[in-house]
């Protein structure tokens, strides 16, 4: 899951690129990189860590240009050096062409086990690069007709931004499991991974990429698209469902017109009703306390207490007094060790919330736990009495091949337990979760009765079962 942005029609795109990019900093924070073109000539910026640490002191400068794609990278194929730095840049038969990528291609790897016995030579790890090399190797007299060859033998799951010299280029497969909004507004049009990213430009038309759709923008007309059917869309799309709880931004538009933060309110208020028989019961109530675990979970915690006729407390708080950077979203962490010091200094606990107190703390969900365990365990050390776990989502149980970092169904806290087991593991009273049923009927509510649910039911869509 990455961040991707482009324009085209500003002189000077590199500032609206920057103000995409920050925007969508959330989605990756291991490296990003920014490319625009000047009258033919590319100017490139990359560097590790987050955007919003890392521009360059004059943009304007730096990257000229009137037209451009930036990448915040979340690696979930290839590993961290800079090789796997997007986006990416290849001069092909077409001339010189940039990519950008959100999602994960999971025929990637035979494909490029194929071009490699064949003698394909690749410069980096990534599946991205594979796209290069299926349209070098294209007899196809046109780049569209390369790239459409190409993607067809990749399928899901992407979102991509290219540009060549003639334009950029939008593209979403046909499964519609990432996303991607673009905005016209003036004499520019701009795309985004999250309408969110927009809040800052001036007014506009805004719209999202169809499944299976292609958009291009001429350099000549950067003011009028031209929107293209690529593929046949699946007749019952495979929308990330755990995108919708967690990932995207709260004020980002969902299918239903709604934003994520309406949602996870209303996940909260389903929520609540597990656990209202505890709560209808409780002793000593004066000294009970409901706080969300910041920052995603805030939204289910406003439900979920407006449910109980309760207004949460701020127990724990997300930790704004460390360096930028050092504390990230908590299972994006890419080892043990980083993952532990990331649970050290996530948060800051309030004593006087906390001490005698029986916490009901509200997450969006659980993955790992690794965050969750050290939590508890300063919660007890500071006098809290009981800690009820409310998650505002199925468990996690499965692992995800298309774009979020989850590997492996051993990294997860969740598969082959009961949730009183779970308790037990990360030092819990009680943990509670959303039930899949009453989650499933949310997203329907919201525009999503079609997703990609494989990481709650370890079931993973096709286009034979989503045809």
């Amino acid at each position: 899951m990455c961040g991707i942005g482009g324009g085209i029609g500003d002189s000077e795109m590199a500032r609206p690129l920057a103000e995409i990019g920050v925007a969508l900093a959330h989605r990756g924070r291991s490296s990003f990189g920014i490319v625009t073109d000047s009258d033919g000539e590319l100017h490139t910026w990359y560097r590790s860590g987050s955007i919003t640490s890392g521009l360059p002191a004059d943009l304007r400068q730096t990257l000229p240009g009137d037209m451009g794609i930036v990448h915040d990278r979340y690696g979930t194929s290839g590993g961290n050096g800079e090789r796997n730095f997007q986006p990416f840049s290849c001069d092909t038969k077409f001339g010189m062409v940039v990519i950008a990528h959100n999602g994960n291609m999971e025929q990637a790897e035979s494909v490029r086990s194929n071009l490699l016995k064949l003698g394909t030579h690749f410069r980096s790890d990534s599946d991205t690069e594979v796209i290069f090399a299926l349209i070098a190797r294209s007899r196809a007299t046109t780049f569209e007709r390369a790239l459409k060859q190409a993607l067809k033998q990749l399928s899901l799951s992407y979102c991509l931004l290219i540009m060549t010299k003639d334009g950029l280029y939008a593209v979403r497969d046909p499964s519609g499991n990432r996303r991607l909004f673009m905005l016209k507004t003036g004499t520019a049009t701009y795309f985004a991974s999250e309408d969110a990213a927009f809040i800052n430009f001036p007014p506009g038309n805004i719209s999202e990429l169809a499944p299976g759709e292609m958009i291009f923008v001429s350099r000549k007309n950067p003011a009028h698209p031209v929107r293209t059917p690529l593929f046949r869309p699946w007749t019952r799309q495979a929308l990330c469902s755990f995108e919708a709880v967690y990932f995207a931004r709260p004020d980002t538009t969902m299918p239903s017109g709604e934003t994520h933060g309406a949602f996870r309110v209303a996940c909260g208020q389903a929520l609540a009703q597990q656990f209202g028989p505890i709560w209808d019961n409780r002793e000593d109530p004066d000294n009970w306390v409901i706080s969300a675990i910041p920052d995603s979970g805030s939204d289910a915690a406003s439900g979920f207490a407006a449910a109980l006729h309760r207004s949460t407390l701020g127990a724990v708080k997300r930790n704004h007094y460390v360096i930028e950077g050092t504390v990230n979203r908590g299972f994006i962490g890419k080892t043990e060790l980083e993952r532990t010091l990331n649970a050290e200094h996530k948060f800051v606990l309030n004593r006087s919330f906390v001490s005698g107190k029986h916490l009901v703390l509200i997450d969006d969900s659980i993955v790992r736990g690794t965050t969750l365990k050290r939590l508890i365990e300063k919660l007890r050390a500071m006098g809290a009495r009981s800690v009820h776990i409310m998650v505002a989502s199925p468990p996690v149980i499965g692992r995800c091949m298309l774009g979020i970092s989850i590997r492996s169904e051993d990294e997860l806290i969740a598969p082959n337990r009961t949730s009183a087991q779970i308790a037990e593991m990360i030092g819990a009273d009680t943990v509670f979760y959303l039930p899949r049923a009453d989650y499933r009927e949310l997203l329907a509510e919201y525009g999503m009765p079609s997703v990609c649910d494989g990481c709650f039911t370890g079931c993973y869509p096709s286009e034979s079962t989503h045809a």
